[in-house]
């Protein structure tokens, strides 16, 4: 029987009492079926959220748009307890999943359902873990930094780390014996992340700890005076949401709230609902307050809008937000640093294809070979 090492390290942790970031949360106007789990839905470029807790009944999960209605995905129902979401993205690490699938937790203990990216095909069992009898609660997260080769990572209530392959072979990594809620992995950067780099960090907030685990299950936790509920990892222009439980409501941020922060971790914390900031200065972790609400439950990053908070605009070519501006990232916003707001292809380096559908988009006749030069100069 595999037995796992746990090492607590005692780190220099700087605390800014005031947030060096203008910080704002956004109330989002759309209606509010007891939702816990948020992800990112690549398909449509939407939110999906699980909800109806705590039965699963009518149905577990819905699918939000930009203008606030929300639909039902699936009909899968039934799920009980906190029913947290991995949604895979697409990505250059995608560990042969596919983009759109869904992995949940069931209410029952070790069970992983898996759930096809058009909502029609449900595997309920796909996986169940080994002996696990925590519930999926923890959280899963597919592993798109290519720290753990895609896998999908999962932690549960009884203190169970797991990885599993597209093809469903479980590996328990780690048995750190305490309720684990939250979890990613990190990129593999030293220096940005200092010694989480490449790990699994997973949330013990009845400890107020924060474990990382290897890719050999060596365990060492951090106490940073945080209760983590969840834990991501912030990407670059893409906007915030998240579950207020306790107040019963929806909360967004632009993505220029996050300015600034990129790379960085973000924490939320359940009880009290703070909205942790966290960073490696190269010698110990920065954290910082930048919110505070009533109860924080999952959260989110994602490039697709609702209501109060457009959508970003993405680098694919196509007009995303329907502002009849291609790949201009996050409206009104000079992403490129030229003095320019939301100009043609701003997060983008322009190609003839972005282009061409630029002059279709328009119905406008201009040189190609002109306008790249003018778009690079």
């Amino acid at each position: 029987m595999k037995k796992t090492l746990i090492i607590g390290i005692a780190i220099a942790v700087m605390l800014t009492a005031e947030s060096a970031y203008a910080f704002t949360l956004t109330e989002i106007t759309t209606g509010f079926n007891n939702p816990i789990g948020i992800d990112h839905y690549e398909p449509t470029n939407e939110v999906i959220m699980s909800v109806h807790y705590s039965s699963g009944q009518p149905y577990n999960f819905e699918l939000v748009s930009a203008n606030g209605t929300r639909t039902q995905f699936s009909s899968i129902s039934g799920l009980t307890n906190e029913v947290k979401i991995a949604s895979i993205r697409d990505s250059s690490c995608k560990g042969g999943f596919t983009t759109g699938e869904l992995f949940t937790g069931t209410g029952v203990g070790g069970v992983i359902a898996r759930i096809s990216s058009d909502g029609s095909t449900i595997q309920n069992p796909w996986v169940t873990l080994p002996n696990e009898s925590g519930l999926l609660r923890g959280s899963l997260f597919q592993d798109r930094y290519c720290s753990f080769d895609g896998d999908l990572i999962v932690v549960t209530t009884a203190g169970n780390v797991w990885r599993v392959t597209s093809s469903g072979n479980a590996t328990k990594l780690a048995s750190i014996g305490t309720h684990l809620e939250g979890v990613t992995t990190v990129p593999n950067d030293p220096t940005k992340y200092g010694p989480w780099a490449g790990k699994i960090l997973a949330g013990a907030e009845q400890q107020s700890r924060i474990y990382a685990i290897d890719a050999q299950g060596n365990v060492t936790f951090y106490e940073l005076g945080i209760k983590p509920e969840d834990i991501d990892v912030i990407p670059d222009n893409e906007n915030f949401f998240g579950v207020d439980f306790g107040s019963k409501r929806l909360l967004g941020a632009s993505a220029s709230e996050f300015d600034g922060m990129e790379g960085d971790i973000l924490i939320a914390q359940e009880f009290p609902g703070i909205l942790w900031h966290v960073r490696w200065n190269g010698s110990a972790f920065e954290k910082e307050q930048l919110a505070q609400i009533s109860q924080w439950e999952h959260v989110t990053f994602s490039t697709a809008g609702i209501v109060q908070i457009p959508p970003i605009d993405v680098c694919d070519g196509i007009d995303n937000n329907g502002n009849g501006i291609i790949d201009e990232g996050e409206v009104g916003v000079d992403d490129d640093g030229d003095g320019i707001i939301d100009e043609p292809f701003e997060i983008c380096p322009p190609s003839e294809l972005h282009i061409m559908k630029w002059i279709t988009l328009n119905n406008t006749s201009i040189n190609v070979d002109e306008m790249i030069t003018q778009l690079q100069d």
